[in-house]
């Protein structure tokens, strides 16, 4: 499939998925005149937009992507770089949750002290 076609199924734009090309992340087949697209491109933006959607970057993906080509998919140094760096992102949640949790009790102390006040 072409192009238009291809963001038409992907529900994104064609910038986007230059930018994955650019990337080596969708690799279309260029061996005719016109890039041509497949279900597996359509699995690897899908896989990408997950990726994404758990709070890992490009660069983790590329890199990750990288390990699967070299690799195949089911290769255990690809399920343990994913491992990895699913670990990280998890880790790097639990201290934003933590963060965020102190910050909201801070405002809730400020809250009751300016409520304390206002009652005086």
């Amino acid at each position: 499939m072409k192009i238009g076609e291809f963001v038409k199924r992907c529900q994104t734009t064609k910038d986007t998925i230059r930018y994955y090309e650019e990337l080596a992340l969708i690799k279309p087949d260029t061996s005719t005149a016109y890039k041509d697209y497949n279900q597996k491109n359509i699995n690897d933006f899908q896989v990408i937009k997950e990726m994404q959607s758990l709070g890992l970057s490009l660069r983790v993906i590329q890199g990750l992507f990288k390990v699967k080509r070299m690799n195949g998919c089911g290769s255990q140094s690809l399920i343990h770089d994913v491992t990895n760096a699913l670990n990280k992102q998890e880790d790097l949640l639990r201290k934003e949750e933590k963060r965020i949790r102190d910050q909201r009790m801070h405002l809730r102390t400020l809250i009751v002290e300016l409520q304390s006040l206002n009652k005086e």
